[in-house]
């Protein structure tokens, strides 16, 4: 499976104020996932909905924001999935206090019932989510890697970053 990778991008408001000949600045909304959850969004056909306990902002419907992979890592219970999906390496391996990528926010669902979901979306998606009745269901499309991710600290909720590409 191929995913489409983004060119460089580096972060920083100086960069960004600096506004260099040819450079691009994007002022993008982010939000933290702990890892391998952020990965596995990232990940076309593999995890298309991040399932929580609140909604997005409606503000945020249709736009494209920045997936930051917190440094926590909390894979208990999914030992073996990450092994087939990341490989042997997985603990170690996937990226940390780092933005991985983009993804283009395209609708939030609250779930009433597991079974909707389930004829909706794919068996992986369905695994990867926690689908209880009463939390939300964010779907995305289109994402995108980093060529290499990007280290930056994460924060609970949403905030906002600049990213600079040449």
């Amino acid at each position: 499976m191929t995913e489409p990778v983004v060119g460089d991008v580096t972060r920083g408001a100086a960069r960004a104020s600096a506004g260099g000949a040819g450079e691009r600045v994007a002022i993008l909304p982010a939000i933290s996932l702990w890892q391998p959850w952020a990965s596995a969004w990232m990940l076309e056909g593999i995890k298309d909905h991040e399932t929580r306990h609140w909604r997005y902002p409606s503000r945020l419907e249709g736009r494209t924001v920045l997936v930051h992979a917190a440094k926590r890592l909390d894979a208990e219970g999914y030992e073996d999935e990450c092994h087939e999906l990341f490989g042997p390496l997985w603990r170690t391996s996937l990226p940390r206090g780092a933005f991985l990528g983009t993804v283009t926010l395209a609708g939030c669902k609250v779930i009433t019932n597991r079974e909707l979901f389930n004829g909706a979306t794919g068996a992986a998606d369905m695994f990867w989510g926690n689908w209880e009745p009463g939390r939300f269901a964010w779907l995305r499309k289109n994402p995108a890697l980093f060529k290499t991710p990007i280290p930056a600290r994460g924060r609970q909720g949403w905030w906002t970053e600049a990213l600079v590409q040449p």
